[in-house]
């Protein structure tokens, strides 16, 4: 008698030398459920198996895995013993890198999603993917001396979309956004720049700890008609004439300035695009407005404007 599915021997009732009946039984049900088949294309058994060796003898089998071809080939207590396969049952293939299941006439490698990525037109079997990931050329295959590496593919050439310059920085810079040329380029922090507000080159570029952290300002001074750059972001700016201030479109979503009138004159300010304010222009000396680009080249203007 033997079980339904896998065929096992049964021990009968009042059957003598039992444990040969159970240890047989044990021996083949771990040949089917532990470990993976080592080759499925051998025609004759290796000259020196290790116990617990397991293979699927290939057609026109010979020795003692003549007539056993498809069986698993289970070497143990220094014998091969077989079992006959199923439809459905499933092994890992060690020497292909594959799942294979028994379709009821034969072995085939497993073709379902679980151990196969499959996007509708190609699919990478598991010994492809391995390949893949083994490459030493392969860009996804990261090492600690590659990723020190000065070749292309581990050179960024953008950040979210916007190109990053391949001017080499320097010692103590930063990588800024640079409106005018479209990119990001290294530039060296100057004491109290905006974008660096905690960075002061008299400390290494900590701020004082008696100190508050609030951005220090940058002054410039203007005597003539002047266009608002990417650069002015954070400045005040002071102008000491009759000038006309253009606020541009493209400057970023967020920047910021003052402008500021020091002398009996008038300050214009005219946007490209849109400006929002209640005036445009500073007409009285020490007379201030703040502009502030909104996005969508519209600009508000708020402050001393009629």
């Amino acid at each position: 008698m033997s079980t339904p599915r896998a065929n096992l021997p049964e021990i009968a009732q009042n059957q003598a030398s039992k444990y040969l009946t159970h240890n047989k039984s044990l021996w083949e049900l771990e040949a089917l459920t532990i470990g993976g088949v080592i080759d499925r294309d051998l025609t004759s058994p290796p000259s020196s198996p290790n116990e617990g060796d397991l293979y699927i003898p290939a057609s026109t089998a010979t020795g003692e895995w003549q007539g056993k071809e498809d069986n698993l080939a289970y070497y143990v207590n220094g014998e091969w013993i077989f079992s006959q396969p199923q439809e459905g049952w499933q092994h890992y293939l060690i020497d292909e890198a594959e799942v294979i299941t028994y379709s009821g006439s034969g072995w085939e490698i497993n073709t379902t999603t679980a151990y196969r990525l499959y996007d509708g037109t190609d699919e990478v079997t598991a010994s492809q993917a391995r390949t893949h990931i083994d490459s030493t050329s392969n860009p996804h295959s990261v090492t600690a001396t590659q990723v020190n590496n000065t070749t292309a593919q581990w050179n960024a050439d953008q950040l979210q979309g916007n190109a990053i310059a391949t001017t080499s920085p320097t010692d103590g810079q930063g990588l800024f956004w640079d409106v005018g040329a479209g990119e990001y380029q290294p530039q060296t922090p100057s004491d109290g720049d905006m974008l660096k507000s905690t960075y002061d080159s008299n400390t290494n570029g900590q701020i004082d700890a008696t100190a508050t952290n609030t951005p220090y300002l940058t002054f410039s001074l203007q005597s003539t008609d002047y266009t608002l750059q990417s650069s002015d972001h954070g400045k005040w700016l002071e102008f000491d004439s009759s000038v006309t201030v253009t606020l541009p479109d493209g400057l970023t979503n967020g920047f910021q300035c003052f402008i500021q009138l020091i002398s009996a004159d008038t300050v214009t300010l005219s946007a490209t695009t849109t400006l929002n304010a209640k005036g445009t222009q500073i007409t009285t000396q020490w007379g201030v407005a703040r502009v502030t680009h909104r996005g969508s080249n519209e600009w508000r203007a708020e402050g001393d404007l009629s």
